[in-house]
């Protein structure tokens, strides 16, 4: 397995995480196939790269990393073309800090089965656009065993200081597929490593399979990362085979090496559309159009439009959410699941529960009215005069009139797991229970986060409070 130890005598996974973490210059992060110290190092100097001596203070350690296979870095204007290529051990396309980059007509097929049988893990994937933009990739034929196009945007503290987001990125008409049964990976993925941001991706006019493909899109982040999932367009695509869903959703992604209070980040991932993508008849049978493992409830999954489009399974919609809900604004519109053995045909259609404007904290007999983040309006705290206080609200029955005998209003405070209970009225009117803040936490800084969440069925929405203990309250 992979060395993950923060002192090895030698350059593996540990020691790069640590020098992320302590945010080392990348002059002195110095990994030759031998642990001997290069007379010279390459270093950007504008639009040229200079060769200079080595920090007099550097160190150089034994390299164990696998490399990539072909890699651009910082450069304009890239054209790979018509490449046949079998078999890498590492990302297989990298294009690094480039820009105008076109990716077309690319043969890769990488069988990993062994080393992932013999090493429990593989890195093959065929495409990784990082910290890119203006990037085509089109007409390429795609079969490995990790992800098919990776897109990342650098890691943790080197992503949010150094990096640019990779944006502005097409994938189109193109055939992606998985054959390893073993993993669990995506045709498309986000992340991990995406601290710099992820904007304006187009996926579109292409068809996604084989027995070991786990998912046609995989966004995957946490709270270590900072930086955005966002604009992201699956479209007028088809998945012929999937092992778990058609697309998931987790911002509580493992973090390859911890380290203890880092994690101080609030997830985001907003602003995903789901246009004209269809499953074949083939589709693996018993699957749903979600995997929403994670996601946190002070940032939840924000703003998921799924529309005309047709998913062949004997399962539900709403099966993609029972072990998880933490999702505002999650809109379905003509969405048609059919069932393969029967020929069932069931239409899914929802918009958001929302709540009237007559939230309200309650402290003693002080109130506030609460007013939700939103876009526009992302840093609005609502101060209340006391760190512990009750909320009252009322549901929108208009809308849902039967949401009070089928639905289910919870709240959670900050990074609690935990629900605080909510007593539900005829009138759709709500009160909670007792909500205490406590600002002795190693990620607070201005606010609280208190999350009201909604659900019957597949009408679900999150609604987000910023709070934060008027000065001398107690």
């Amino acid at each position: 397995m992979e060395n993950k130890s923060l002192d090895a005598p030698y350059g593996e996974n540990g020691i790069l995480n640590q020098m992320n973490f302590e945010d080392v210059p990348i002059t002195k992060r110095l990994f030759t196939d031998d642990g001997h110290m290069p007379s010279t190092i390459p270093v950007i100097d504008g639009d040229t790269v200079k060769h200079v001596p080595p920090p007099a203070d550097a160190v150089a350690m034994k390299s164990t990393f696998r490399p990539h296979f072909i890699e651009t870095n910082h450069s304009r204007n890239v054209l790979i073309e018509d490449v046949k290529i079998r078999n890498t051990p590492f990302w297989i396309v990298h294009p690094l800090n480039s820009e105008n980059v076109l990716i077309r007509d690319l043969d890769i097929y990488s069988d990993k089965t062994k080393d992932f049988e013999a090493t429990g893990w593989n890195n093959d994937d065929g495409t990784n656009p990082e910290s890119s933009k203006n990037v085509v990739m089109e007409r390429n034929r795609v079969t490995v065993s990790d992800d098919g196009a990776a897109i990342k945007a650098g890691r943790n503290v080197n992503g949010r200081l150094h990096r640019q987001p990779s944006e502005n990125i097409i994938v189109r008409d193109s055939l992606y597929n998985n054959d390893n049964i073993g993993t669990y990976s995506a045709a498309v993925s986000m992340g991990s490593e995406m601290s710099g941001g992820i904007r304006n991706v187009f996926i579109e006019h292409n068809e996604f399979g084989g027995p070991g493909l786990a998912m046609i899109l995989k966004i995957k982040t946490n709270s270590y990362r900072g930086g955005f999932v966002e604009k992201i367009y699956l479209r007028h695509n088809l998945l012929t085979m999937a092992r778990s869903a058609m697309v998931q959703l987790d911002s509580n992604y493992s973090e390859t090496v911890s380290f203890p209070n880092a994690d101080i980040f609030n997830p985001t991932v907003r602003n995903i559309y789901l246009d004209d993508v269809n499953t074949a008849p083939t589709m693996t049978p018993g699957r749903t159009t979600f995997q929403f493992s994670s996601a946190a409830s002070r940032s939840p999954v924000e703003n998921v439009y799924y529309r005309n489009s047709t998913f062949h399974t004997s399962n539900t919609l709403q099966a993609a959410f029972n072990s998880n809900k933490n999702i505002k604004n999650l809109v379905v519109e003509n969405v048609t699941y059919i069932d393969p053995s029967t020929g069932a045909e069931t239409v899914y259609n929802t918009t958001p529960l929302n709540v009237l404007n007559e939230t309200v904290a309650h402290a003693g007999d002080q109130t506030v009215q609460l007013t939700p983040v939103s876009t526009g309006n992302p840093n609005v705290i609502n101060k209340v005069s006391g760190h512990s206080f009750t909320i009252t609200g009322q549901v929108d029955l208009a809308t849902y009139p039967g949401f009070v005998s089928g639905g289910t209003a919870r709240i959670f405070v900050d990074r609690s797991g935990t629900a605080i209970p909510v007593t539900m009225n005829a009138d759709g009117s709500f009160t909670s229970g007792t909500i205490t803040l406590n600002d002795d936490q190693y990620w607070y800084t201005d606010r609280h986060y208190v999350a009201l969440n909604l659900f019957n069925g597949i009408n679900i929405n999150t609604i987000v409070y910023h709070v934060a203990a008027d000065a001398g309250t107690s």
